[in-house]
């Protein structure tokens, strides 16, 4: 387990109850920009790992979800939730 989650392409995460989208998909953050603050969209590890995958296809990615029985997978997922329902 070890080497796996050595590789920038295996990343872990623990879920708690007051995860939510923003935390885990893409949410807004302040940056101070001169005298006062900006608000910015972020990335976040999902995303991130999806634009890793997206770069480099010929290469595995994983992403684990640790106690995702924890959150609430309607407000962490939003409506992403929809597409791995989704059984065509």
């Amino acid at each position: 387990m070890d080497d796996l989650t050595d590789s920038p392409n295996c990343q872990i995460i623990q879920f708690h109850p007051s995860y939510t989208y923003e935390d885990f998909v893409r949410g807004i953050v302040a940056v101070p920009h001169d005298n006062g603050i900006q608000y910015q969209a972020q990335d976040k590890i999902l995303a991130k790992m999806a634009a890793m995958a997206a770069a480099n296809p010929s290469q595995n990615h994983v992403l684990i979800i640790d106690e995702i029985n924890r959150a609430n997978l309607s407000a962490v997922l939003g409506e992403l939730i929809y597409a791995l329902e989704y059984r065509g």
